[in-house]
């Protein structure tokens, strides 16, 4: 299992709803703070760089994940994410580059509007 966390100043979100809204956003936009990556392969050098936060969400054959959030006494709320099986390792791939929703396992054969693989039934 491997972790994001990030602390949200509560003048940014209001509820933990919103912070940990907040944090997903943050993790994600940091594919475009780094400018991208190169090839899908995660190395060395993508472990201590902000990168690790959007792979961590991107890994493929992340199963599960779960969310809380925390309010802090300094005005802040702590929100952290798990995800199981844990991605970010060395010299494989974080996910495959393809069309999208080409490969999804039965049990998430819709492809969502985020051309995403998801269950059966859920908002497309």
């Amino acid at each position: 299992m491997v972790e994001n966390m990030y602390m949200v100043p509560k003048s940014e979100a209001q509820n933990p709803e919103e912070a940990i809204i907040v944090a997903i956003k943050h993790w994600w936009s940091q594919i475009r703070v780094v400018g991208g990556i190169e090839d899908l392969t995660f190395t060395v050098s993508d472990a201590n760089s902000p990168i690790s936060w959007f792979t961590r969400m991107a890994w493929a054959t992340t199963q599960q994940f779960g969310c809380g959030v925390f309010s802090c006494e300094n005005n802040q709320w702590s929100a952290v994410c798990h995800y199981s099986p844990g991605g970010n390792r060395f010299n494989e791939q974080i996910y495959e580059k393809g069309t999208p929703c080409s490969a999804c396992p039965t049990a998430y054969n819709t492809c969502n509007t985020d051309k995403l693989c998801a269950p059966p039934g859920t908002a497309t």
